[in-house]
């Protein structure tokens, strides 16, 4: 842009500037959420995948539990019956 005296305008250079910074500002940004993004699900990936091999543990466990249970409860369970 020029003035009437046939000068430059220093806003004309000075806001390609600012555009320019601005779209870099952007592109960066964008960059920033997208990698943020990828870290976070290849985190949950991993956490989803820790606890499916934990799985069998837990059901061996339960199962463990469950035999007790009943074997506690045969053993204390109150004897009935006549005596003859």
């Amino acid at each position: 842009m020029r003035d009437r005296q046939g000068r430059r305008h220093p806003a004309s250079s000075s806001s390609r500037v600012v555009g320019a910074a601005v779209a870099v500002a952007a592109l960066a940004f964008v960059a920033k959420v997208a990698l943020l993004g990828a870290l976070l699900a290849i985190g949950e990936v991993f956490l989803a995948k820790l606890r499916l091999f934990r799985v069998p543990e837990l059901l061996a466990g339960s199962f463990l539990l469950a035999v007790l249970a009943v074997t506690a409860s045969y053993f204390l369970a109150p004897v009935t019956g006549s005596v003859g």
